[in-house]
This record gives structure tokens, C-alpha cells and sequence, in this order.
């Protein structure tokens, strides 16, 4: 029997992941970016998808801090 949160955590999973594609596809002009002394140039479709990588990411670490 499958475990019915594990597939909505599935399905919003993959609903953010659909959203994070339409936004990247739509925005594909390129953007300055700015970071401390760093000035350059960069897609926003990358920039979206680094965005959401580290969200993702952050969101990975506070899963497995025991607080």
C-alpha cells in the first residue's frame, strides 16, 4: 500500500519542478548580474534554475538538521 503524503509530496514535487521549467522557457533573455565585485551577464533561464536549485538545496539541509 502506498503511502498517500509520499505522492502528494511527489506530485507538488513535480508541479514546482513544471512551474520552474515554464518560468525558465519563458525568461530566456539574458540579465546583468551583480554579485559583490563581480559584474556580468547571465541567461535568466539559468539564473531561475540555479535559484531554485539552491532553494531546493537549502531546503534538502534544513531537512536533515535534527533541531
Amino acid at each position: 500500500m502506498k503511502n498517500p503524503l509520499r505522492t502528494f509530496k511527489i506530485g507538488l514535487n513535480i508541479i514546482f519542478l513544471a512551474l520552474l521549467v515554464i518560468i525558465a522557457v519563458q525568461n530566456a533573455r539574458t540579465v546583468e548580474l551583480s554579485i559583490l565585485f563581480w559584474h556580468g551577464e547571465i541567461s535568466l533561464s539559468i539564473l531561475v534554475f540555479i535559484a531554485g536549485l539552491l532553494g531546493a538545496l537549502v531546503a534538502l539541509m534544513f531537512k536533515l538538521i535534527k533541531w
